[in-house]
This record gives structure tokens, sequence and C-alpha cells, in this order.
């Protein structure tokens, strides 16, 4: 759990400084949506696969990070995708 958390700790910070990018025409807009869903998430997250470890186990909420990964995923996917270079 360490190395999965030393490991996406950079995440944060790098889609923060994507997000005013990603859409020109109102950055600080974008910038406000990526921090508040930034920090809900890293709010809901823990506390959810902390739930999922007490009522199923830990190897099964270790496993639910793939969930949470694929949305991350997605997300920077589209912000890749969006950006104007």
């Amino acid at each position: 759990m360490a190395a999965v958390g030393l490991v996406l700790g950079g995440v944060f910070p790098i889609m923060i400084g994507l997000a005013g990018r990603t859409v020109p025409s109102a950055p600080a807009t974008a910038l406000g949506l990526a921090g508040g869903l930034g920090s809900a998430g890293g709010f809901v997250v823990p506390w959810v696969t902390g739930w999922i470890a007490a009522e199923v186990g830990l190897p099964i909420a270790f496993a639910s990070l793939a969930g949470w990964l694929s949305l991350l995923a997605a997300a920077a996917a589209t912000i890749r995708f969006r950006r104007h270079d």
C-alpha cells in the first residue's frame, strides 16, 4: 500500500498543472474543478478502500484500487486528448 501511495503521489500535482492548459478559455474553472475533485477523491478513496478492507478483506480492497486507477487513467486520457499544443 505504501508503494502505491508513493507511486501515485505525483499524479495530483501533474493533473492540476495540466488542467489549466486543457481549457484555455477558462483555466481558473478547470483548476478549481481539478483541485476540488482531487481533494474529494483524496478523502473518499482511502475511506472507501478502508471500509472494503474491513468488510471483505485486504486483498479485495487492494484489488479495488484498480477501479480508482481506471478513473484516474480516464481523466488523464481526457486531459491528454483535449490539450491544445
